[in-house]
């Protein structure tokens, strides 16, 4: 399993963090893993999976356009 370091994070987005995880029963670290797996797998809710480059991407990166 990997493992991250997430630097400059604001004190009020920790603070948040860390009240979310207590309300759903989790440690920070629990919290940030559910965070991220829900960001991730958007099949989850009910939404098309990402699984290659978006057709509508104009540099075929699955990224809309950032000009």
């Amino acid at each position: 399993m990997a493992s991250f370091c997430i630097r400059g994070l604001p004190e009020e987005a920790r603070t948040l963090l860390r009240l979310r995880a207590a309300w759903n029963g989790r440690s920070m670290e629990a919290e940030l893993r559910a965070i991220l797996m829900a960001a991730l797998l958007p099949a989850r809710r009910g939404l098309p999976a990402v699984d290659g480059p978006a057709v509508d991407s104009p540099a075929g990166d699955g990224y809309p356009d950032r000009r």
